[in-house]
């Protein structure tokens, strides 16, 4: 089917299209996310990957926290279809509790699963700051030796 080059806003995009005959709807894979169009405007995806020392836990019942910084090639308005974690402690120590968190109270318990990944997050901005959370109980013994925390976020 023809496309009608008066419905995209950019100058640039209304001559590429002058000059296409036909609208390919396969996404097209990139070096992060891929493209897919339709209606003959392209429809970004893509996704960033962050990381974090954890701390090292001295004192139970303490919050720590530790910030994953968000990539700056994030666009403002992209939301989350899913997001993968992984961390990591010296041990398994018994009494850690363990969040991984987005905002003030949109927090996932991942004590039981260091690898893992969920739609949990999903809708929400993806460029808001995701975190982790650690605290041993009173039942638990410290110091508690934080290795690495990561994520990627898909949007």
């Amino acid at each position: 089917p023809a496309l009608d080059a008066s419905l995209c806003k950019s100058d640039a995009i209304r001559a590429e299209l002058a000059n296409a005959t036909t609208l390919d709807t396969q996404p097209r894979r990139r070096a992060k996310g891929y493209v897919s169009r339709g209606q003959g405007h392209p429809a970004l995806a893509g996704n960033y990957q962050s990381s974090v020392a954890l701390p090292v836990i001295h004192s139970k019942g303490y919050m720590h926290t530790a910030e994953l910084p968000v990539s700056r090639h994030t666009p403002p308005a992209a939301t989350i279809k899913n997001v993968s974690w992984n961390w990591n402690v010296t041990g398994w120590p018994q009494g850690l509790e363990v969040h991984l968190c987005q905002g003030a109270s949109l927090c996932l318990n991942v004590s039981r699963q260091r690898t893992g990944s969920t739609a949990f997050f999903g809708n929400q901005l993806a460029s808001r700051k995701f975190y982790y959370t650690m605290k041993i109980g009173n039942a638990g013994r410290v110091p508690v030796a934080g290795q690495q925390g990561r994520i990627t976020v898909d949007w």
